[in-house]
């Protein structure tokens, strides 16, 4: 049985775009519905937010959906990090993740990363200083093994996503299109290297910078 939340963070509305509305108007959606991973999923109670870019599978048996958690940093102190929660009061990366700073190619493998040793609400503290971060720039969740980030999305989410307390499973939807424009100041935060591989994959979005 799946428990849980899929929709707004407010469940009786259950709208596309958000708690924090991201986006107007209708969503064009990957047909079929994709399987989070529940490990790549935030704790329970933690949101993961409208507009998060994901790479759904859409070959495998499993179609599986993964998200690329990304947060801008809004200050740092030495092993101190603290990032834009858009209004949840947390963000979504979980204690003991590995962490850098989003790269300009999503290929690489970051050079200076950390773990997330301890989290409140939106104020990581980190197991070392990740050298060269700074206000402005994005924190995003890497693979531990590879210190890559973990897919090259080809879809937006387009809804909330939080993570019920007993839930065994849950699935997710990727967006490819949308017929009003993104707001991306209410959105997870992008590098053009995100916005470059959603082109890629054929995704059609006007971004808008109005708040």
């Amino acid at each position: 049985m799946i428990y849980g939340t899929v929709g707004a963070v407010v469940q009786a509305k259950g709208n596309f775009g958000g708690g924090l509305v991201v986006f107007e108007g209708k969503p064009e959606l990957l047909i079929g519905g994709f399987n989070f991973k529940m490990d790549d999923l935030p704790a329970v109670g933690d949101v993961l937010p409208c507009g998060t870019p994901v790479y759904c599978d859409e070959a495998a048996d499993a179609r599986s959906i993964t998200p690329i958690i990304t947060a801008e940093v809004i200050a740092v102190d030495g092993t101190t990090v603290t990032l834009k929660d858009h209004g949840f009061g947390n963000v979504p990366f979980k204690v003991g993740a590995t962490v850098a700073e989003l790269p300009v190619d999503l290929t690489s493998a970051a050079s200076y990363y950390a773990t997330i040793s301890k989290k409140e609400g939106n104020v990581l503290t980190l197991s070392g200083a990740i050298t060269g971060l700074a206000v402005g720039d994005i924190l995003v969740e890497v693979a531990a093994d590879t210190k890559k980030v973990k897919a090259i999305p080809n879809a937006l989410l387009p809804y909330d996503v939080v993570r019920g307390e007993n839930e065994i499973s849950r699935t997710g939807d990727g967006m490819y299109k949308n017929d009003r424009p993104i707001l991306e100041r209410r959105m997870p935060a992008v590098n053009d290297a995100i916005k470059a591989a959603l082109v890629a994959a054929g995704c059609q979005f006007k971004w808008s910078n109005r708040k």
